[in-house]
């Protein structure tokens, strides 16, 4: 258990990378709005990227903790 929390932390910061990543600007949408965050994909996509990763990691879980339930039963 504790191995597969240090990897899941491992993947966190390799996740966060690219969100902490400073840049000078980009896009059609001043820096300081909340749509800049929102309309810009270097911003969102690794959100989206971490989603996608936790929603198969808990879909594979439950298909691998399924059968041991029914057994159990």
């Amino acid at each position: 258990m504790i191995r597969r929390s240090i990897n899941l932390l491992g993947v966190i910061l390799v996740l966060a990378g690219p969100i902490a990543n400073a840049h000078e600007g980009h896009g059609h949408t001043r820096g300081d709005t909340p749509m800049h965050y929102v309309t810009e994909p270097m911003h969102w996509m690794p959100f989206a990227v971490a989603a996608l990763f936790l929603a198969a990691f808990a879909w594979w879980g439950s298909r691998k903790l399924a059968p041991a339930a029914k057994r159990k039963s």
